[in-house]
């Protein structure tokens, strides 16, 4: 199985928007991803096992990113997984999709 290792501290104080990366702790299974904003918080997954893409008949093998505050995901592949603007942009869209269910 392929184990996904990502630079932490590449992502600690980016922002997601509004945002802060404010902790990510390394699990076994994922990375938990915490940002903050005015006392706030909300909670990302990135998950550390490869998805094979045959599996889901797709041409690459992809990594999840999920928003656990609403359990939607994207897939990533390597490439955009290994880059932390790409995760933090993928986090901004999914915290914008959900925005108006916070009010």
């Amino acid at each position: 199985m392929d184990i996904l290792k990502l630079n932490t501290s590449d992502y600690l104080g980016k922002m997601a928007g509004e945002w802060r990366i404010d902790e990510i702790k390394e699990e076994r299974i994922s990375y938990i991803v915490y940002l903050e904003k005015d006392g706030d918080d909300k909670k990302f997954l990135i998950q550390r096992a490869v998805i094979k893409g045959k599996s889901l008949n797709l041409p690459v093998d992809v990594y999840e990113v999920r928003y656990r505050d609403y359990e939607d995901s994207v897939l990533l592949n390597l490439s955009e997984i290994l880059n932390g603007d790409i995760v933090v942009n993928t986090m901004k869209t999914l915290i914008e999709k959900y925005s108006k269910f916070d009010k």
